[in-house]
């Protein structure tokens, strides 16, 4: 639900990675209304925004289309990933790492992540710092809370963005980056297990 739709400029998208602790992923897009001429701009450009002191970089994936889901054949395929056709008009931004724990920490007083120091992980991370870890063990309820509270930050500082949950074309359109293999290195699992 867009509430912010009247008087905000450019959306920003949250994404969570599911997994035994969620992971968040920052996204803004544009809005129709304002200058298409960023469009020529290259796959990939960076763009930082800066909320009370904290950055957040972004990376530019291009107006396009792919085909998301997977071919039957694809190893480690689900049923629900059916092959269709997507097409972006305009293009997004998407942070390029997940969501820090300092970046997060701008609208909580305590930290939730399980590796933190006071997280149910914290023998796991003593004596390391842990602002720039991913924030995990985050709900999609919190999600949608951090993402309203940064909504609100911005409008207080009159910046024309806000916050919001991708779907789920704009994420997969995003990581795949222009690829159609199901791995970065194409279709060699063993590689992608080993990082």
């Amino acid at each position: 639900m867009q509430i912010y739709f009247k008087i905000i400029y450019i959306k920003f998208y949250i994404f969570l990675h599911v997994s035994r602790f969620f992971f968040f992923t920052l996204y803004y897009k544009e809005s129709p209304t304002m200058n298409h001429s960023a469009e020529t701009r290259p796959a990939g450009a960076v763009k930082t925004l800066v909320v009370e002191d904290v950055a957040f970089s972004f990376r530019w994936a291009s107006p396009g289309k792919f085909t998301m889901g997977s071919p039957e054949t694809e190893p480690r395929r689900r049923r629900n990933e059916i092959l269709r056709d997507v097409t972006f008009e305009s293009g997004f931004w998407i942070l390029a790492t997940p969501v820090t724990q300092r970046q997060f920490m701008l609208t909580k007083k305590r930290n939730p992540a399980a590796f933190c120091s006071t997280g149910s992980f914290r023998r796991r991370v003593v004596d390391l710092d842990t602002s720039e870890f991913p924030i995990d063990n985050v709900s999609w309820d919190a999600a949608a809370i951090y993402c309203r509270k940064l909504s609100q930050k911005l409008r207080k500082a009159k910046e024309p963005f806000y916050f919001d949950l991708p779907t789920e074309q704009e994420w997969e359109y995003a990581c795949r980056a222009g690829t159609s293999t199901a791995y970065y290195n194409g279709l060699n699992p063993n590689i992608v297990d080993k990082h």
